[in-house]
């Protein structure tokens, strides 16, 4: 299960197994009917909400790179990234700053309304088959000083980091996890909540108004 929490009392939005399937899938048709394609990079530019968890899965189902990027960067700073990554996706939640919307459209990066996707008229996308060793995440620095640099984590090397945890520290105590750190944040994102959520425990997370500073 997948929750957000507010303070003091859950928000009552919450994903079961089968609603995180279908938003997978549905996901996995937008990005392919977009053009997508295996080995290609898509920015998610939001995060800390359900939508993100789904976004990712979809992203790496079709045999593609997710870069989480911290919502708060400025658009020099997004654009800058974008310099560098070339993504062919930006995903953003609801709303995005019209600079930043034209910065990336002259970049011909096709933009997707996260919180927008509904489940697609058209033929469901497949799961491409994708080697362990294709690259899976990209955490990037915002560029502020210089050119943006990335961290690029496989698909192996993710796994190895899941595995080790698991070895040493079980699963017992990650029943119920709540993460208090955001999802572009390495460390809250691969140990705080794939760690436990890919294992098949419940996951709450904070939403960004309300994470720590």
């Amino acid at each position: 299960m997948l929750s957000t929490k507010g303070t003091g009392a859950l928000t009552k939005r919450h994903w079961s197994k089968e609603e995180i399937s279908a938003q997978v899938e549905r996901r996995m048709s937008h990005f392919y009917e977009a053009g997508l394609q295996p080995g290609e990079r898509v920015v998610i530019g939001y995060g800390n909400k359900l939508e993100f968890f789904a976004d990712l899965l979809a992203i790496w189902q079709l045999g593609a790179c997710a870069i989480p990027m911290d919502a708060r960067l400025t658009s020099f700073e997004v654009d800058n990234l974008a310099r560098v990554a070339e993504p062919r996706l930006y995903l953003y939640y609801e709303s995005l700053d019209t600079e930043l919307k034209g910065k990336l459209t002259e970049r011909k990066v096709t933009l997707i309304d996260s919180a927008a996707i509904e489940a697609s008229s058209g033929p469901s996308a497949s799961s491409i088959s994708y080697s362990l060793d294709d690259k899976a995440l990209i955490l990037f620095t915002s560029g502020t000083t210089g050119d943006p640099k990335g961290v690029v984590h496989s698909h192996r090397s993710l796994r190895a980091r899941w595995i080790t945890l698991r070895q040493s520290l079980g699963l017992e105590a990650y029943e119920r996890t709540l993460c208090l750190l955001p999802t572009h944040f390495g460390h809250g994102l691969i140990c705080n909540c794939l760690f436990p959520w890919l294992a098949g425990c419940d996951l709450y997370i904070l939403p960004p108004s309300i994470q720590p500073s």
